[in-house]
């Protein structure tokens, strides 16, 4: 069943969540900035990153340009709350967790702005045939286990970036958007809600067998019609391959203006992502973060999810020629500080 829409007094509630952090990580200003102190004076890379406070100070240093004139790909902050975090990926910021020393239990957040981003424009996608053969018998879903396939990611990847705040943030951003729409947790209720005010929500895109395991997935954010991949897995030979292509199709059948693949990788530009620099990412990204797109009407399309071979040749593109064996089959954005 659906959860109800919540009420005023429960969407007040609603929006207040995305202010507390999560366990760990709540600081109040005084010990922030205490910290920070810390962390400039113990390791000079950070005192070179531009440090963002909150949300105000971020809509601040972005006024002063902060995109034109940030060297480095990383800023940093201490700020944990999910309102931050959703207003870090509405302006075009991956929002990376890393540890300070392995096992001190102290976290950092590394939004990071590419100087040169990973992006996938729907007509140029190359699906090789050998994809498309094995698409067969897989069935796509949106939006159904967010939190298992970020369980699937720390399982093949370890925690990387997806440490536990930062998971604990992307669930509580998600959840918040199926609730606020009356829409269950584990997505059955209605698909794909609506992105908030600031126009991004996170979202997984999930790929099962016909015994109905899942067997690759991946998590991101939507931002009107541009997707941001975060990072995803597979369980099976192959899958994360299929996975990819039938994401793709999926957000061109949704109206997506583009896909941003983040990190560059040689698998992405097989199928078919190129180099876009800063400058001209933030600008196309910008133009199309308000628009909405059509995610939500297709996640509920059970016939199209359920048939990779009319996703697949919707569009009748020519079959790319084969990559080299042993080529990664799942994207993943890594912190390469």
């Amino acid at each position: 069943m659906s959860a109800a829409p919540p009420a005023g007094g429960d969407a007040l509630e609603l929006e207040a969540e995305l202010e507390e952090p999560p366990q760990g990580v709540q600081w109040a200003a005084t010990q922030r900035a205490y910290l920070r102190a810390i962390i400039e004076e113990q390791i000079p890379t950070f005192r070179a990153r531009p440090y963002i406070h909150d949300q105000q100070h971020l809509l601040e240093l972005l006024a002063a340009g902060l995109a034109t004139t940030l060297r480095d790909e990383f800023c940093w902050s201490l700020c944990f709350q999910p309102a931050f975090v959703r207003m870090l990926c509405h302006e075009g910021f991956l929002p990376i967790c890393s540890e300070i020393a392995n096992g001190t239990g102290l976290y950092v957040l590394l939004p990071k702005l590419h100087t040169r981003r990973c992006v996938l424009e729907f007509g140029n996608v190359r699906v090789q045939k050998s994809t498309r053969k094995r698409a067969r018998g897989f069935r796509m879903s949106v939006n159904r286990a967010f939190a298992r396939v970020m369980e699937g990611c720390v399982e093949q990847h370890g925690e990387d970036w997806l440490h536990p705040p930062m998971r604990a943030v992307l669930s509580r951003l998600h959840d918040w958007e199926q609730a606020r729409h009356g829409v269950a947790h584990d997505g059955k209720a209605a698909g794909v809600a609506p992105a908030g005010a600031c126009g991004s929500a996170m979202a997984s895109f999930e790929l099962w067998d016909e015994a109905g395991q899942l067997v690759a997935g991946e998590v991101g954010c939507v931002s009107g019609r541009c997707y941001t991949s975060f990072t995803g897995f597979h369980r099976v030979a192959n899958a994360g391959s299929v996975q990819l292509a039938l994401t793709a199709r999926l957000l061109e059948r949704a109206s997506f203006a583009f896909w941003d693949l983040g990190q560059e990788f040689e698998y992405k530009a097989q199928l078919g992502a190129q180099l876009w620099p800063r400058a001209r990412f933030l600008e196309r990204f910008h133009a199309v973060r308000g628009q909405p797109s059509a995610l939500h009407d297709v996640s509920l399309d059970a016939q199209l999810l359920a048939d990779p071979a009319q996703l697949l040749g919707q569009a009748g593109e020519p079959a790319g020629s084969e990559g080299p064996p042993g080529q990664p089959s799942m994207h993943d954005e890594v912190d390469d500080d």
